[in-house]
């Protein structure tokens, strides 16, 4: 599906046979850009759906009240489990098969430090402000894949 629309994004109805390999590498990082823009924006809206109502989300005040032992529900736990699989997808998909970008350094260090406060934070029952870092996290990364330019 994004490549398709990549391709006619990228190509304009130029034929297959006058496409360079510089357009095909635009056509494979912007269908990349927007398959992470999807999944980054989907996740955002998961993310506050499940947690908006709850009175420590919008209360810097009640982010740390109840530590160390915050409850950890369900939605809070799928959260984690699911940002902290795909960030380390994210880093096995950099060293194996997304196209090469100049950004890769700041990219494959973003990922790991995005793993290690992930893991920090569940381990120490950070449960309430590591939801609302992610959600931060994740809203900043819908606007950079938005607006990745042609590295």
């Amino acid at each position: 599906m994004f490549q398709r629309l990549a391709v006619w994004l990228v190509t304009r109805g130029t034929s297959q046979s006058k496409r360079t390999e510089e357009t095909r590498t635009k056509i494979a990082k912007c269908a990349e850009s927007m398959w992470k823009f999807t999944y980054y924006g989907t996740v955002e809206f998961c993310v506050l759906a499940a947690n908006y109502h709850e009175p420590w989300f919008t209360d810097v005040k009640e982010y740390f009240t109840g530590w160390p032992d915050q409850e950890l529900k369900l939605s809070v736990k799928l959260i984690y489990m699911r940002q902290c699989g795909f960030y380390l997808y994210s880093i096995a998909a950099l060293l194996t098969w997304e196209t090469g970008r100049k950004d890769f350094s700041v990219m494959m260090s973003h990922h790991i430090v995005t793993v290690i406060l992930i893991s920090y934070s569940y381990m120490t029952r950070f449960f309430q402000i590591g939801i609302v870092i992610l959600a931060l996290h994740d809203t900043s990364d819908i606007f950079l894949e938005d607006s990745e330019d042609d590295d």
